[in-house]
């Protein structure tokens, strides 16, 4: 199952590489796939696990600390990415490249 949920990420790489996964902390379970990010709006763990008797999926982040910071459940395959993408870097609530911009400048 893990390999199946990388493979359903990896479709749109370029949203997937926007998030800044760290490959060495990738984590693999029976049913749920695990991994750091450092996106513009989150920076922790994000775990996806299927839900096998709905074929569905849950998508939890996590603090850096292991706090659970947000939970959404019944997502399904064709709008994982999506989902995990306005969690964790693209609010789609605005002018996102500007708000890059600006983060960019400040630092």
């Amino acid at each position: 199952m893990p390999r199946y949920i990388w493979h359903i990420l990896s479709l749109k790489p370029y949203v997937m590489m926007s998030w800044g996964i760290d490959p060495d902390s990738v984590d693999e379970g029976e049913n749920y796939l695990e991994f750091h990010v450092q996106g513009f709006l989150h920076t922790g763990n994000v775990r996806i696990t299927y839900i096998e008797g709905a074929d569905l999926f849950q998508v939890c982040l996590y603090d850096d600390s292991g706090n659970l910071k947000d939970q959404t459940d019944d997502v399904y395959l064709d709008n994982l990415v999506d989902v995990i993408d306005m969690k964790v870097e693209n609010d789609l609530s605005g002018d996102y490249e500007g708000k890059v911009i600006n983060h960019l400048i400040a630092c």
